[in-house]
């Protein structure tokens, strides 16, 4: 944003590093509890586990879930994780926000 108010030459290129939608999973304190594990289940349906057409990697019995322990954890576990990748998301889009108000502040938003 300091860049952006500095009048910067132009042309200049401007690269906003986040993770994006991929693990691993995380962001500030302050946006860990944006979501309740109540408000992720009241918004979110799981994609069933171990269905027939899913690839063989998904299989309990001989997939991933097997291979990395994961067969025995909860539908609340995965809801979770959603809410971890909720709430990074979130993060994300502020961090967009504030690009786009600094834009908009030097007078670059249309540039």
């Amino acid at each position: 944003i300091d860049f952006l108010k500095s009048s910067p030459e132009e042309p200049f290129a401007i690269f906003l590093p986040t993770r994006g939608g991929h693990p691993p999973y995380g962001a500030p304190p302050e946006f860990q509890n944006k979501f309740t594990l109540e408000e992720v289940k009241a918004a979110v349906t799981l994609r069933p586990p171990n269905i027939p057409t899913k690839p063989g990697y998904h299989s309990f019995e001989r997939g991933i879930p097997h291979y990395r322990n994961l067969t025995y954890l909860d539908s609340d576990t995965f809801y979770e994780i959603q809410r971890s990748y909720l709430t990074m998301l979130s993060y994300t889009d502020y961090l967009f926000g504030l690009l786009l108000q600094g834009l908009e502040e030097s007078g670059l938003e249309d540039n």
